[in-house]
């Protein structure tokens, strides 16, 4: 993308005065307004590597106007003061704006992206990225810029910083809000295009690429650490209560997590398969855990009898421990259990 000015060489750019009422006008309303180069130059670290930029910009800007132009400039030449004498003033001011239109958006998307924005390393290679998009037309005077490789620098970089604040994040389930929220926002974004008939932004597919595969990985880990938890409850249990849990243990804890909607299988509970898995899980008879189950999951005078309190207790106190929802419904049927 660029900024051209369309008028002849020979046609000159004339300047309109302000006067002093509308000049403090002006200061005021933009007193706030900060410069994109203040940014511009806190992202590059020193004053020396912002006038290294700036410097060859500035000389890269030169060199694009045309030759021409140049000799029949009085001011380029040395040779006036004027205003009016800046044959290459359309040039320089084309490319001035072209610059000022693109600086403020990428500051904008750094300033607001915070998963970038803390990170000074990250922002200080976009940065570099940033200038290295800008290109100039030698012998036009037109700067332009390569929004398509400032984009997937920028979605690259996006990545790596959200990756490595998944990774950091102890809480799996936090992670897995802001990447479902993310890509609700996303999907939201999608439908707009194609309600209006135009295709999706080649930054919004990528984006959903990305969060999807990293919301598959992240509900797969909760998947494994919950197996884990579970199958250390397993030695623990086989370790210090003989041949605990039994069909009957395994039942009890089937119906209450599943009733919190706390189990988590491979396959849809309580399919034939979901069975043949959990019966793997604990080395036992899956036909007689899903036996065992039905008895008490259909019948609750029957899954409240005193003979079961052992049951009861014995889940709640090596089962349930990663498992809150079903712990407290558990709780509430024993103490249901020794009422009656």
């Amino acid at each position: 993308m660029g900024f051209e000015i369309l008028m002849e060489d020979e046609d000159s750019i004339v300047r309109i005065p302000m006067d002093q009422k509308s000049k403090e006008e002006f200061r005021k309303r933009n007193a706030n307004l900060v410069q994109p180069e203040v940014f511009l130059k806190k992202f590059l670290r020193t004053e020396e590597n912002y006038k290294k930029v700036c410097d060859t910009l500035e000389k890269a800007a030169e060199d694009s106007i045309p030759e021409a132009v140049k000799k029949k400039c009085l001011w380029c030449q040395g040779l006036s003061s004027s205003e009016e004498d800046k044959g290459c003033e359309k040039y320089k001011l084309q490319m001035l704006i072209t610059f000022k239109l693109v600086a403020v958006e990428f500051v904008d998307v750094v300033r607001g992206n915070r998963h970038i924005l803390s990170n000074d390393e990250v922002v200080f290679e976009l940065t570099k990225e940033f200038y290295k998009s800008i290109f100039f037309l030698k012998g036009k005077g037109l700067m332009g810029f390569d929004m398509r490789r400032l984009m997937h620098k920028t979605l690259k970089m996006g990545f790596l910083s959200l990756n490595d604040m998944f990774l950091k994040t102890k809480h799996l389930s936090k992670s897995l809000r802001v990447i479902n929220s993310t890509l609700h926002a996303l999907d939201n974004e999608g439908l707009q295009y194609k309600l209006n008939g135009e295709e999706i932004p080649e930054h919004i597919t990528l984006q959903q690429d990305f969060f999807t595969s990293k919301q598959s990985f992240y509900k797969e880990e909760q998947r494994l650490n919950r197996l884990e938890k579970l199958e250390k409850v397993i030695r623990n249990n086989s370790n210090s209560n003989g041949n605990r849990p039994n069909r009957t243990d395994i039942a009890y804890f089937c119906f209450y997590t599943s009733e919190s909607k706390e189990l988590i299988t491979e396959n849809s509970f309580p399919s034939k398969k979901a069975w043949k898995e959990i019966g793997a899980q604990y080395s036992k008879d899956d036909t007689n855990i899903q036996k065992a189950y039905n008895r008490i999951a259909n019948n609750k005078g029957e899954r409240l009898k005193n003979s079961k309190a052992d049951n009861i207790n014995f889940v709640l106190k090596e089962m349930l421990e990663n498992y809150p929802k079903a712990k407290k419904l558990a709780l509430e049927e024993l103490k249901l259990l020794k009422i009656n």
